[in-house]
């Protein structure tokens, strides 16, 4: 069956007739972190189907969005990476995360989150005027995955694993982190329940909350940080 297309002579028309099928962004999304192979994608992204996932990676690889390529030795495992052209829609997933959470509210227990999407949600919930003299690297350790954010003059870039340079850290489960993130959970609260350590200065760590105040976007009303320095 051939894809419907809206026929519009507009960027946005055009965008959604390429990408705008169901699963094709939330794909992109999963390579905006790395290479995948393909289980790796069916294992993230619950509910596809092999089959489904198969045809979007195929229409995205004849898009030049998606191509093919090889893990190092000694792996030599096949993986699916973006091309130039994909990572050009980092910048529109982002925004579309950022104003995406304003509708997500307290997390609930039930859906499904990866730890490897925070670096996302970060670039989301970041606030470049909030300290945009002070360069720092902050540490996010949420179960086994650790995405260190590291701000420079008013940017940040991501990346996995431990930092050398990392001034603040917080530590906790995948529930726990949620629960705070969305204002479930007051952070003291959690801190004093050992379900959440922070490490590091307390004027740093509050610098990093006050750049990464995901509950600003998501339940205005919660006091991120009860007890600990924001900072704004």
């Amino acid at each position: 069956m051939p894809k419907r297309q809206y026929g519009q002579f507009c960027g946005l028309a055009r965008t959604l007739d390429l990408v705008g099928e169901r699963w094709s962004l939330l794909i992109v999304r999963e390579l905006l972190t790395g290479p995948k192979r393909f289980g790796d994608l069916l294992q993230s992204l619950v509910g596809i189907g092999p089959n489904l996932l198969s045809g979007r990676l195929k229409e995205l690889e004849e898009l030049g969005v998606v191509e093919k390529g090889l893990l190092p030795p000694p792996a030599r495992t096949q993986v699916y990476q973006l091309t130039e052209v994909g990572r050009g829609l980092e910048p529109v997933i982002v925004s579309m995360v950022r104003w995406g959470l304003r509708f997500m509210g307290p997390w609930d227990g039930e859906e499904r989150f990866q730890p490897e999407w925070l670096a996302i949600a970060m670039k989301a919930a970041f606030r470049p005027h909030v300290f945009p003299d002070v360069s720092e690297t902050y540490e996010f350790r949420i179960d086994d995955v650790v995405v260190h954010l590291r701000v420079r003059d008013g940017t940040i870039e991501t990346g996995y694993g431990p930092a050398p340079d990392t001034v603040a850290a917080i530590t906790a489960d995948v529930s726990t982190f949620l629960q705070v993130a969305s204002g479930k959970l007051p952070t003291d609260e959690a801190v004093r329940a050992g379900r959440m350590e922070l490490f590091g200065p307390m004027d740093a760590i509050g610098r990093m909350v006050a750049r990464f105040n995901i509950i600003r976007y998501m339940n205005p009303e919660a006091d991120p940080v009860a007890g600990l320095p924001t900072g704004a």
